[in-house]
């Protein structure tokens, strides 16, 4: 990937860690050698699952790649620990071990990543390496040891090879040892008959790839050469102590050294064997332990003590070469005094620790030496390792030899011109001739003068030669830098006016990279205070955050400039803090008044704020001040189709798009508000053929345009499912500014979606409170799905000096329903209309249907009519006509007018809502249950003609039907437009539908789930008393219906139940007058003429019950009614004919009677009593029919006499 694109998508990370994956990005930031970058993004994926095993490798390829190869070693031990069977945690673990110097190791877990999978050619390269230097470092392990013969002679240099494989050159190590201290000791050592090379670090390998063990052996093997001679132990060394670099050449001291060292060693008594020192290399934190000590071995392996070391005859490549012949050496002039015996060599120094146990040398300075040398890292990484203390003893028990040979001259007199000529072809001796100036005391040195005036002064004029062009070069160099950070500033404030969301992208990234060039650039932070500002406004989510690091960073600069204000205001605004806000809004007005970007960044605030003509002016005086400003010019542009003027906002949109060719966001919205009007299908390839690129270069406002464009094409297509898909992906694409979601709403309107259309709506109200459209866009929403009081409170900040606000309080005042929401919008009415000269046809159509349901129903009928003839064919003169009738009870003439208006408006829920109500009225019960079909058919979330539809189905005996439909309104969560809860109507609906199924039990379970708080509601006393009716407790029903029936306006239908109760309580005379007073109300009240007339037949008044019966079957040919209530019509036309004598005409009514399913018990009773005289087994049959529907009613006990 071009460092450009790698660079944009790491800036888009740190500025948003949930833009991109982290791992894909940390490994190519791997790849492209970022290391320092890639473990940033790998740690940010660590700190969410510190157990990622691939964050983990990523992570110790990172250390590896910055050389932090024991951090890298621990990482991916952990890595190997959380995925122990895949291969990348041991592939990277085996090259972290070979450049930390461990080849045998490394081999191992090369070879367990083969294992589990791992190939490619770097992979065997990598094995290949690691398998050759761990041969190389076993064949360093297998050189023996033996005691050294005769010393070399003075013309050879002295000096051991270890043997290497000639495969390897890294390998090759040379041996060096300090001659300086060899001579001193030496010297030393022959008066006091010591060994002069007791604590001599007589080898040390060089660093090579395999040192940690090459190295350790070799010296472990060195340290037992002196063995032969009994001499005492060497305490150990430090391998990487620095030496002497000496060469060993042109020595003539060999064999006084060597008889030095023989005559200590005769002086000596005999040594213990030396104690075998710790292993130098610390503990294997990848094996077992190996043993310190050939004591410690032989307690691990009771059954073989260690054997007697013996010596062991070195390789070719290791042996020194055969001494020359001594030179003779002087004798001294008297032998020299007899040396007493000196004690016993004390035991060396404890051994020095080992620079390469991690346990050492490096848990002081990481935090993380433990975890690397713990004893369970190689449970798992490696299994059983084999243990080098063999190959330690073996080296241990071998016989030292010496450096150099013990000589017979060891004691004599030293010849010092011969040493003084080695000093001096060594230069560590200067020669007494000449005068003495270096050499002798300073008191001694003639005084004489300097000569190095001349050299110090060239010196000096060198040195300011350089310091001045150094100040000049430096000076050079950063204005250079400023000058690239000058062009890098002007880049960017192209794309910065440019204004599409990558432009500015690049422009943040061209500022940060001219910060890099020039630290303190106040120019660079005035410019990314305006990408920021950009991105807040224009992004479509509106996230000020960007804003505060460079707002802080303005204050450090001590910028106080109206951009920093602006900013200020933005990220004020998004705080709640308004008051603040306010403020540094007309700061940075009043101070940026010649700066587009001030000025743009104001207007579009003041659009958010709905101050129009404020936000329009600022924005003109922006693009002006800069033409190429294309964020001025939409934001412009936007506020020209609010206004209404699309012309001119496509105009703008040109513009933009001639300076500034594939402009995206220009061309969105072009494509946006031309998208009723172009070709759709040539317009739906071209605006689909953008979506490509969105994905890499879209903002969320980019996002939604596309979306919706995408859906109004659709729609005009016919498409309308993949338009509802397009609508749905603009709602969730992250856009939170509130024009976007008002867009939202509007097309998820279009398409049906209220639901989703509300939501949108309500997210921008509560991004952009004060702007009056969105309130008045979500109110209309809410009064289309029959929330009215959600509505009324939405409308409630606003004025009702507004028309359309007017217009929506009205609308949800009647669907509300309550007096004081219908009385406030009859004032508010009756005081818009009386302004006007030409008032609306809407509003005084409001007017009336309000007037309707306050109560002047005679006088809103007369207005209804007057308004309908001067508004001929205007569909709210007919609704208001029509609403005026069924309030009189005028179904014919509401029928007529609502015909009209459902033809002139046929997508108008509310005609068809009025119309099923005209017909039911009327008994048109198909037409109505069709009309209720149609209106939630255009509105499905009009719960009025849901619930009149069920009335509607239980008037016609549909209990099924209603049952099913009443248990989906019960499932719908919210309220109805009039307050009421869904599921309570829901409930209520099914019990009545129980009821008429016969399903007393079913239905009493229903009633019980009622709220404890919806008790007192009266629909909900009437339905506990038509289940205590049923239920046979006439006395409960009395109770509850007595307030409902004699409050003032009680209506005809809980009048007539009251009646009914009290008739089955035995109040006959009580039953009666109720009955009566219903009938008051309502002459042709079916329910009340049928009970009216079962009292009149129970005081045996057939001839006058016979009148109100057919009074009761005209209401009910008129009406619709249950099929009960028909059958109840022929049982007591039966009762009064069998009274009259007529037996036929009983007969004839009663069995009318029984073919009705849900007839009456007693029809059955009455029909075998009329059938008792002329057909017996009938009548008996009729008897049992009775006693089987009722066997414990109040007939019961004369059926069972009858049939005896």
């Amino acid at each position: 990937m071009p460092g450009e694109q790698l660079d944009a998508r790491l800036l888009r990370f740190r500025n948003d860690p949930r833009s991109d994956d982290p791992m894909p990005l940390a490994r190519e930031l791997l790849e492209a050698g970022r290391a320092a970058e890639a473990l940033e993004v790998a740690a940010a994926r660590l700190r969410a699952d510190p157990r990622d095993a691939d964050a983990l490798v990523l992570a110790g390829r990172a250390y590896l790649g910055r050389d932090e190869l024991l951090r890298a070693q621990k990482t991916l031990l952990q890595a190997a620990r959380q995925a122990p069977n895949r291969p990348e945690p041991y592939r990277w673990l085996g090259e972290v071990l070979l450049k930390r110097g461990d080849p045998e190791r490394a081999q191992k877990v090369l070879a367990r990543a083969r294992g589990l999978g791992a190939s490619g050619p770097d992979f065997e390269r990598l094995l290949g390496r690691a398998q050759r230097l761990a041969r190389i470092a076993g064949n360093a392990d297998a050189v023996p040891s033996v005691p050294a013969p005769a010393p070399e002679p003075d013309s050879e240099p002295i000096t051991q090879e270890r043997e290497v494989d000639d495969e390897d050159d890294d390998a090759a190590t040379v041996v060096r040892s300090d001659l300086q201290a060899q001579l001193r000791e030496a010297i030393s050592a022959a008066d006091a008959g010591e060994d002069p090379f007791a604590d001599e670090d007589d080898d040390e390998g060089e660093s090579t790839v395999v040192a940690s063990d090459l190295s350790k052996k070799i010296a472990a093997a060195a340290r037992t050469r002196g063995e032969e001679d009994d001499l005492p132990p060497r305490p150990a060394v430090d391998d990487d102590a620095p030496t002497s670099m000496m060469s060993r050449q042109n020595l003539d001291l060999d064999a006084s050294i060597a008889k030095a060292k023989e005559k200590a060693r005769r002086r000596a008594p005999a040594a213990a064997p030396p104690p075998v020192a710790d292993d130098p290399f610390g503990t294997d934190p990848f094996g077992e332990p190996a043993p310190t000590s050939p004591a410690h071995r032989r307690a691990k392996s009771p059954r073989k003590p260690a054997a007697p070391p013996r010596p062991v005859a070195p390789p070719p490549a290791a042996r020194p070469k055969p001494a020359a012949a001594e030179p003779p050496v002087r004798k001294p002039a008297a032998p020299p005094a007899p040396q007493p015996t000196p004690p016993a060599p004390e035991p060396g120094p404890p051994e020095a620790p080992d620079p390469f146990d991690v346990s050492v040398s490096e848990r002081a300075s990481d935090p993380f030496a433990d975890a690397y040398a713990s004893d369970d890292e190689e449970d798992f990484a490696f299994g059983a390792a084999p243990d080098l203390a063999a190959d330690l003893a073996g080296a241990e028990a071998a016989e030292r030899t010496p450096d150099l040979a013990a000589g017979e001259a060891a004691g004599a007199p030293e010849d010092v011109d011969r040493i003084l000529s080695m000093l001096q072809e060594q230069k560590l001796f200067e020669p007494p001739t000449g005068d003495a100036v270096h050499w002798a005391p300073k008191k001694d040195a003639p005084k004489t003068g300097t000569k190095i005036a001349l050299p110090l002064g060239v010196v000096w004029v060198l040195g300011i030669a350089l310091a001045a062009g150094g100040w000049f070069g430096w000076q050079y160099m950063v204005e250079r830098k400023e000058t690239q950070a000058a062009a890098l500033v002007e880049e960017a404030s192209g794309d910065a006016f440019r204004g599409d969301h990558k432009d500015l992208i690049d422009a943040e990234r061209l500022v940060r990279q001219a910060r890099e060039l020039k630290p303190i650039d106040r120019e660079g932070t005035r410019l990314m205070l305006f990408v920021h500002a950009q991105r807040a406004l224009e992004d479509g989510a509106f996230e000020p955050g960007y804003l505060r690091p460079a707002v802080d960073r303005a204050g450090r600069l001590e910028l106080d400039t109206s951009r920093v204000k602006a900013a200020e205001a933005i990220l004020a605004y998004a705080a709640g803090n308004a008051e603040a806000g306010e403020a540094a809004r007309t700061a940075a007005a009043e101070a940026g008044a010649d700066d587009p970007a001030t000025l743009y960044v104001v207007g579009r605030l003041e659009q958010r704020l709905g101050e129009e003509e404020a936000a329009t002016e600022h924005l003109q005086a922006a693009l002006e001040a800069e033409p190429s400003f294309a964020a001025a010019a939409i934001g412009l542009a936007e506020a020209k189709v609010d206004e209404g003027q699309p012309a001119e906002a496509l105009a703008l949109l040109d513009g933009v798009l001639e300076r500034h060719e594939g402009h995206l966001r220009a061309t969105l919205w072009k494509a946006y508000l031309e998208a009723d009007d172009s070709e759709a299908e040539a317009a739906l390839a071209s605006i689909e053929a953008l979506e490509e690129g969105l994905r890499q270069e879209g903002a969320p406002t980019d996002l939604v345009l596309h979306a919706l464009t995408r859906a109004r094409l659709l729609r005009r297509l016919g498409r309308t499912e993949d338009a509802e898909a397009a609508t749905e992906a603009a709602a969730s694409a992250g856009a939170t500014e509130p024009r976007l979601q008002a867009l939202v709403a509007m097309a998820s309107r279009s398409l049906g979606e209220l639901g989703r259309a509300q939501r949108a709506a309500m997210a921008a109200v509560s991004e952009a409170p004060a702007i009056p459209e969105y309130r008045k866009l979500l109110a209309e929403i809410l009064v289309e799905r029959r929330d009215g009081v959600r509505a009324l409170q939405t409308l409630a900040q606003l004025s009702n000096d507004d028309p359309e606000v007017l217009e929506l309080s009205a609308r949800a005042a009647l669907i509300v329903g309550g007096d004081e929401a219908l009385q406030a919008a009859a004032e508010a009415l009756d005081a818009h209309l009386e302004g006007q000269e030409e008032p609306s046809t809407k509003m005084q159509a409001l007017l009336i249907r309000i007037r309707v349901r306050t109560g002047d129903v005679r006088r809103a009928l007369r207005d209804a009519r007057r308004l309908a003839r001067q508004a001929a064919g205007d569909a709210d003169a007919g609704l208001a006509v029509a609403e005026a009738a069924l309030a009189a009870r005028e179904p014919r003439l509401a029928i007529d007018a609502l015909e009209r208006v459902t033809a002139a408006a046929p997508d108008e829920a509310e005609g068809f809502f009025l119309l099923g109500r005209a017909q039911r009225m009327a008994g048109e019960a198909e037409g109505a249950e069709e009309a209720f079909g149609r209106a939630l058919e255009l509105q499905p979330t009009h719960s009025e003609a849901r619930v009149m539809l069920g009335y509607l189905l239980l008037d016609t005996g549909q209990f099924e039907e209603a049952d099913e439909l009443y248990q989906e309104l019960a499932r719908r969560v919210g309220r109805s437009g009039t307050g009421r809860s869904y599921a309570l109507v829901g409930r209520l609906g099914r019990v009545e539908a129980l009821l008429g199924l016969g399903r007393v039990e079913d239905a009493k379970v229903q009633l019980e789930n009622v709220r404890e708080s919806d008790r007192e509601l009266p629909t909900v006393k009437l339905v506990e008393a038509r289940v205590a009716l049923a239920d046979g407790r006439p006395g409960d029903a009395v109770s509850a219906l007595r307030p409902l029936a004699q409050s003032e306006g009680a209506r005809p239908d809980v009048i007539a139940l009251f009646g009914d109760a009290l008739y089955a309580a035995n109040e006959t005379r009580a039953a009666a007058e109720v009955y009566e007073r219903a009938l008051g109300i309502d002459e042709a009240h079916p329910e009340s003429l049928l009970g009216f007339a079962t009292v009149l037949l129970r005081g045996n008044k057939a001839r006058e019950a016979g009148e109100i019966l057919d009074r009761a079957a005209a209401a009910l040919e008129a009406r619709i009614r249950p099929p009960r209530l028909t059958g109840q019509l022929y049982t007591l036309r039966g009762r009064a004919a069998l009274e009259d004598g007529d037996e036929g005409a009983a007969r004839e009514a009663l069995r009318a009677a029984t073919e009705i399913e849900t007839a009456p018990a007693e029809a059955w009773f009455y029909l075998g009593e009329a059938l008792a005289g002329a057909n017996s087994p009938e009548a008996r049959q009729a008897y049992e029919t009775y006693l089987e529907k009722a066997p414990e009613g109040p007939l019961a006990s004369r059926a069972r006499r009858a049939i005896r």
